[in-house]
């Protein structure tokens, strides 16, 4: 006599369905998010090498940094990626593997720090919550200026080819100290955005908004990440 074979039955090929549905729903995210991380790290790589550039033109040009931005006398606007160039040699690295603007590098996937290196001929001033006024200053500025290098970030993943830094005011912040905002700042990576510092340092922050979810890409840390005295 001939065995016979039973097939599955409705309710055995929907659960089983459904347990693959549920390890999918599991999984997938998972995976985005390993591979964002691929390109954060991809990212941050980047943010050193600009860093490194930047560096060598300083030691080029009297320890004095690029300025975000400037008029050339012909009225045209160089921008801080044509005055390191020079020195990078690869416009790929100006790039952001995460940023959806990757068909130009004047799409700007990342930005300087205007507080830091300056717009025009000066450099922002601000006001920090204790009253203390940081002014601006001449540009480009000096390297020695900078008394703590290692927290002077200078640039950051944006969606500008400049960042503005402001303080705010936050009793229910995460942070011990008043965080930073910062405006063009594109917090990317896996909700946070990669920083590089004028000691060469780069490293990756969290993003956080005080305005709400609708304004989620001022990215805040721990410290004050731009002062000069």
């Amino acid at each position: 006599m001939f065995e016979k074979h039973r097939g599955f039955t409705l309710i055995e090929l929907l659960v089983v369905i459904a347990i693959i549905a549920i390890l999918a729903a599991i999984l997938f995210p998972v995976f985005a998010r390993a591979r964002e991380r691929a390109r954060q790290t991809s990212c941050l790589s980047n943010v050193r090498q600009i860093g490194l550039a930047t560096m060598m033109y300083a030691q080029d040009h009297g320890e004095r940094l690029p300025r975000a931005g400037y008029w050339a006398e012909d009225g045209e606007m160089i921008h801080w990626h044509k005055q390191i160039m020079p020195y990078l040699r690869n416009e790929q690295i100006l790039i952001c593997p995460s940023s959806p603007r990757r068909d130009s590098i004047n799409h700007w996937n990342y930005g300087f720090v205007r507080q830091t290196t300056g717009y025009g001929t000066s450099t922002g001033s601000f006001e920090h919550p204790d009253g203390t006024t940081i002014p601006g200053q001449d540009a480009p500025v000096s390297i020695a200026q900078v008394t703590n290098p290692s927290q002077t970030a200078f640039i950051s993943d944006a969606q500008h080819w400049y960042t503005e830094l402001a303080f705010w005011y936050r009793s229910d912040s995460g942070f011990d100290e008043v965080g930073g905002a910062w405006y063009f700042v594109d917090g990317r990576h896996n909700n946070g955005a990669n920083l590089g510092f004028l000691d060469g340092h780069a490293r990756w922050y969290p993003s956080t908004s005080p305005y709400g979810p609708q304004n989620p890409n001022v990215c805040a840390g721990p410290i004050e990440f731009y002062y000069l005295d």
